[in-house]
């Protein structure tokens, strides 16, 4: 859950009390795999929007 809500391995690794980092990403590297797809996904879909439907930025 923390993983597809963008939060980082060492915040993760730290609240689940792993010693390592390593430990984290050894157990739960398809986890991050499939949130990464997840994130490249959603980054392509904004970038790539035809312009007319692209989120405007305030003071546009």
């Amino acid at each position: 859950m923390l993983f597809f809500n963008g939060i980082d391995s060492v915040s993760i690794s730290h609240r689940l009390g792993h010693a390592h980092v390593s430990t984290t990403t050894d157990i739960y590297s398809h986890v991050i795999k499939e949130a990464e797809e997840r994130i490249s996904d959603c980054v392509a879909d904004v970038i790539l929007r035809p312009a007319k439907t692209k989120l405007r930025v305030v003071g546009d």
